[in-house]
């Protein structure tokens, strides 16, 4: 797809202008670079990183708990989510929020909006 058109369509100016800033500036780097610095940001970094969770309650035990009622929430709201990540992954939390009633993104958000 044509990435820069259709941030172009995207009708709030504050967001198109940082996802334009964000796609003009990733272009200068090559593919590694921009993994690399992912991987360095976001694997790495204890304040960073995409497990939301985490900020909470690191490796303990109660993120455990944390996890098992985040992935409750998610399938009493209809949505299935992967096997292979964690309930708690931003990416995922964001496509719950994607594919739920707005109450129930609503919900989980409140609750972890301060960690992202």
């Amino acid at each position: 797809p044509d990435w820069k058109a259709l941030i172009q369509e995207i009708g709030n100016r504050q967001i198109r202008e940082k996802l334009l800033h964000f796609f003009e500036t990733s272009a200068s780097y090559s593919p590694e670079a921009l993994i690399e610095h992912y991987v360095y940001t976001f694997d790495f970094g204890k304040k960073t990183n995409m497990y939301v969770t985490y900020f909470n309650s690191g490796e303990q035990r109660e993120r455990g708990i944390e996890l098992l009622h985040l992935k409750n929430t998610y399938e009493q709201s209809g949505f299935l989510p992967t096997e292979k990540e964690l309930p708690d992954y931003l990416p995922l939390m964001l496509e719950f929020a994607a594919a739920a009633e707005i109450e129930a993104a609503r919900s989980v958000f409140e609750k972890y909006l301060s960690n992202v």
